[in-house]
């Protein structure tokens, strides 16, 4: 039984727990365990330990996870979340563990530093400045040009992040981020602003895990987005219908990136934008999806990231002498309940419907009646359902359809 310390587990992390329990492993869960840190329940019961701490001071959490090593032994330390990955690769190395290189960690996890890795790299990336004044914005926009997108460099799910095409909308993209106090998972973001070109074109998201220079990859997922400036993510489908030589060049970029900020371990999550002349990256984590993109993975192929991600960090991948097989061939897509007319609602109808229609897998609710909605991001979803279909088109027409069906007043 090998003992995996996972670090404040959140969206596919909690399921990270179970997976753990499942896998035969004993799961030791890192977590302040208050606030909106706090893990619910129904994947708390799979833990066999929690060390309690707050996962936001890092030299609290390094010397609490150095004194449960020293008195339990711990064999392999995994992320649970974005915000983590540092942390989780300073643990690691300070355990003498498999894990990511803690002094390149932060290129995966603020998008200034990401830019300029792949850029001195020789990788494609947008346009971009950062600014940390308001008298610095019109130099950048004069370097980046108009439309561009304006986000913060170290927040996720789509958190103020919008596309501008004049200097006063500019500056309301900059001053909501740069004067307002942002906070998620506890953590204060970073004032400043990333301003970058903006790059018109589908998007797609691309998984798979690293083992030295090894890029394994496993899903091109499509993106269903919300009608811009905002870029919330309504929907995901594996695998995108691209054709094989759009694929290869997708996934020659995808592991340049990879390769460039210095991803040698564990699963990876590859946001880009597919131009007219290439894909462009719009940033990379170095941990599980989220938002089921994972589950669609195994409902579509059969392949599981979650023990993946275990045995990469474990050491115990035997890719090279076992290659990854598909155990499904199917299409599997997630559609978000997204109504950007609303600011609340106290009623549903129509969530029956969804079970009698083909390929139905799975579907929740996950805003309450009576809660305010921000419709600028993902906090603005009230729940989801999953299909499968042997058809790319079926599969996306069943999406639109039982999505028109239900309804929220």
């Amino acid at each position: 039984m090998k003992k995996v310390l996972i670090v404040e587990p959140s969206s596919s992390g909690y399921v990270l727990i179970q997976k753990g329990n499942e896998c035969g492993h004993k799961v030791i869960v890192m977590t302040y365990d208050a606030d909106d840190r706090k893990i619910p329940e129904r994947y708390l019961q799979y833990a066999d330990e929690l060390v309690i701490v707050d996962t936001n001071d890092d030299q609290a959490a390094i010397q609490k996870a150095r004194e449960y090593h020293q008195a339990h032994g711990i064999d392999a330390v995994v992320p649970g979340f974005e915000y983590y990955v540092p942390l989780a690769a300073q643990i690691s190395a300070d355990l003498g563990l498999r894990g990511l290189n803690p002094n390149t960690v932060r290129s995966l996890r603020e998008k200034d530093i990401m830019r300029e890795a792949l850029h001195a790299a020789g990788v494609r990336v947008p346009r971009f400045r950062l600014v940390s004044t308001k008298n610095e914005l019109q130099a950048a926009i004069d370097y980046v040009g108009y439309p561009c997108v304006i986000k913060p460099v170290d927040l996720s799910g789509s958190m103020n992040v919008r596309k501008v095409s004049t200097f006063e909308e500019l500056l309301a993209g900059y001053q909501a981020i740069n004067q307002t106090d942002i906070t998620d998972l506890g953590r204060l973001s970073r004032k400043d602003v990333l301003i970058e070109e903006y790059i018109s074109g589908p998007e797609f998201s691309v998984e798979g895990y690293a083992e030295g220079d090894k890029v394994t990859f496993l899903s091109i997922t499509e993106k269903l987005l919300s009608p811009e400036p905002y870029f919330v993510e309504v929907g995901h489908i594996v695998s995108a219908d691209l054709g094989p030589d759009i694929e290869e060049t997708v996934y020659r970029y995808v592991a340049d990136v990879v390769r460039a900020l210095n991803v040698t371990v564990g699963p990876f999550h590859c946001e880009i934008r597919l131009a007219e002349d290439g894909p462009v990256a719009m940033e990379l984590a170095a941990r599980l999806a989220g938002d089921h993109i994972i589950d669609l993975i195994e409902y579509a192929k059969g392949i599981d990231l979650y023990k993946i991600t275990f045995d990469s960090f474990l050491g115990q991948i035997e890719e090279q002498k076992k290659p990854i097989t598909l155990n499904r061939n199917l299409f599997a897509g997630i559609k978000f309940f997204f109504r950007p007319e609303l600011r609340s609602y106290s009623a549903v109808d129509g969530l029956d419907d969804l079970k009698s229609r083909p390929g139905f897998q799975e579907m929740d609710i996950t805003l309450e009646p009576g809660r305010g909605m921000d419709n600028s991001s993902y906090a603005g979803r009230l729940g989801f359902m999953i299909y499968t279909n042997e058809n790319y088109e079926e599969l996306k027409t069943t999406l639109d359809e039982a999505d028109r069906v239900v309804q929220f007043t």
